[in-house]
């Protein structure tokens, strides 16, 4: 029968025992393994959006109001914009036409709020802004807001002027209904189709070198040792 084994397929005999199949894996005995049997997938659309870029991407979550309705709808137009400006405060990305109402008003912006911005009060050169800092201003279409920044922050301090949003992307989750639990019964009789994870492997970030010799710390000898409490 075919298992996935530590994400790659192998093939063991017929209700083969959990000790055959960690045999020659990466395990530490008395560990728990985890095992799963997948019954059903399916792929559900997000309310986020990937800003991609040659030096990488920007995930701006959309927070459902009428200008991150608007926001959808030119999606094809803020494609193949640029980084046009940036200063202490905001990064602008356009221009485009729009049919925005103007408002002179001021708002409040929070670092990372992303929202609709008219050049000289004019939405015929419309931006979409996004906040560096909190601040107050008047961008010339109401609040504008239409979400936010949650990933590839660190980009807002690596971007030039000029840079291209080459795509924009719908984040797709896949959702999956499994049957999942550990065990570290190794005379447990597996079935054809499940999914066995003896380890977890984990990438450390060169960025957040306290946090990696922390983590190298706990994890050093190969094990975590985790309880309820």
């Amino acid at each position: 029968m075919l298992l996935k084994v530590n994400g790659i397929d192998k093939e063991v005999s017929e209700n083969a025992r959990l000790a055959e199949v960690v045999a020659g894996e990466p395990y530490e005995p008395g560990a728990m393994v985890a095992i799963t049997r997948s019954t059903s997938s399916i792929q559900k659309e997000t309310n986020e959006f990937e800003l991609v870029t040659s030096k990488g991407s920007l995930f701006l979550r959309l927070n459902g109001s009428d200008f991150a309705g608007r926001w959808r709808e030119l999606i094809p137009q803020i494609i193949g914009c640029s980084i046009r400006w940036q200063s202490t405060k905001v990064l602008a990305i356009g221009s485009f036409p729009t049919t925005l109402d103007v408002d002179r008003g001021r708002y409040h912006y929070s670092k990372y709020d992303c929202y609709f911005s008219l050049g000289g009060f004019d939405n015929r050169s419309t931006y979409m802004m996004i906040a560096k800092i909190d601040h107050d201003g008047s961008y010339g279409t109401a609040e504008g807001k239409i979400g936010r920044i949650t990933r590839g922050r660190y980009m807002l301090g690596e971007i030039d002027e000029g840079e291209v949003i080459k795509d924009i992307r719908p984040v797709v989750l896949e959702l999956s209904d499994k049957d999942a639990f550990p065990t570290n019964d190794m005379e447990f009789r597996l079935e054809d189709g499940m999914s066995v994870e003896t380890c977890v492997r984990v990438s450390l970030d060169r960025r957040s070198p306290i946090s990696c010799e922390q983590f190298l710390v706990v994890a050093g000898s190969g094990r975590l040792d985790i309880t309820d409490r």
